[in-house]
């Protein structure tokens, strides 16, 4: 039951998320990394279409079928690029997702420590050391990660192919193992202000795991409108994971 309670109370505090950054005047904080995200999109975006049709342009090469008569032909051939094509879609949103967290790492540091220091209402000094420090355990997180998503999603489709009937819930465990890595990528900025280590955070994370698999999904959602949702997504989705868990710990003490 705590995770069901956990999950819901993630997209509550998303919608929190607006009123905190409306009372606190945070709206500059969002110029920056709204930028970066848009051009980590375009980037994906322009590099997803040019692999794919390589990809198509190399697998015609191999499958030909043009040696079908006429209409059929035509019609196995654009059925083939759309599958080609969408297979590169999915791999690079998920790209996007792991280098939109390169990326931002130091502008993801810089809003947490703001967003911090307002919530629990106290100031952590970090010398310069300690900032590269927290980017490159934030990178190293990103990349394993992405490796560990990577690497269950392939286990995911695997499962569905050889027990095909678990083929109609695939998508939907795939899409709560994306919500959850990137939740986790993005609740860790909040424990890294309180120096916990990376263990110490992973416990922490593991204890309100439904509000970071909650905040995953809103991510997921948001980043589905046009737009809006790349410039923006990003931020609510750092925000929202530290004033959750903020606000779940000190209800919980």
């Amino acid at each position: 039951m705590r995770f069901f309670e956990q999950l819901f109370l993630s997209f509550k505090y998303y919608g929190e998320t607006f009123r905190f950054i409306d009372e606190h005047n945070l709206y500059r904080k969002l110029v920056l990394p709204s930028i970066l995200s848009l051009l980590v999109a375009i980037f994906v975006a322009w590099f997803g279409w040019k692999t794919s049709e390589s990809i198509i342009n190399n697998l015609l090469t191999v499958f030909s079928f043009r040696q079908l008569s006429g209409f059929w032909g035509d019609m196995v051939e654009l059925i083939f690029r759309f599958v080609i094509r969408l297979i590169t879609l999915f791999v690079y949103i998920k790209i996007y997702r792991y280098l939109l967290l390169l990326v931002l790492a130091p502008s993801f540091m810089r809003i947490s420590q703001q967003v911090q220091s307002i919530e629990l209402n106290e100031t952590s000094e970090i010398s310069g050391k300690s900032a590269a420090k927290n980017i490159v355990r934030s990178m190293e997180i990103a990349i394993l990660n992405f490796f560990r998503d990577m690497l269950f999603t392939g286990l995911i489709i695997l499962m569905a192919v050889v027990v095909t009937w678990l083929a109609p819930i695939a998508p939907f465990a795939i899409f709560f193992v994306e919500s959850y890595f990137f939740g986790y990528a993005m609740t860790d900025y909040r424990n890294q202000f309180l120096h916990l280590s990376v263990k110490e955070s992973r416990k922490i994370i593991h204890n309100n795991i439904g509000l970071v698999i909650g905040n995953g999904i809103c991510f997921n959602l948001i980043l589905l409108v046009p737009l809006v949702g790349i410039i923006f997504a990003p931020v609510l989705a750092l925000i929202a994971a530290g004033i959750s868990i903020d606000e779940v710990e000190k209800n919980s003490k």
